[in-house]
């Protein structure tokens, strides 16, 4: 499998109920597309522990997107780098409600 994680802080005025609405609206329509394996739960981080290392990100939420091969990451990059409805809304919908976003990927070993 080959998966991204999605490190963030929500927005100005958002709240988590919301952006975990969106998100899961955005990623069953990436599944229903064959562009997404699967999404994992969005979960606080707790940096004030001695086993968080992390002091150059202070993002607070974080979620793991799992796709079948980098393959199938790479075209759902390109569907939503391409604008395509339903695809661009929901992307939207999602990216409006977080700021701060960073995205690291990594394939699991064979």
């Amino acid at each position: 499998m080959f998966r991204m994680l999605n490190f963030f802080d929500l927005a100005d005025g958002e709240d988590i109920g919301s952006f975990e609405e969106s998100l899961t609206s955005f990623s069953q329509h990436l599944i229903d597309v064959t562009l997404l394996h699967s999404q994992g739960a969005v979960s606080r981080r707790y940096s004030n522990t001695r086993m968080d290392t992390d002091d150059e990100r202070k993002q607070r939420w974080f979620f793991v997107s799992t796709f079948n091969d980098k393959l199938q990451c790479e075209k759902a990059y390109e569907y939503v780098a391409k604008g395509e409805e339903p695809g661009a809304s929901l992307h939207k919908a999602v990216v409006s409600k977080m700021h701060n976003g960073i995205f690291s990927c990594w394939e699991d070993p064979d």
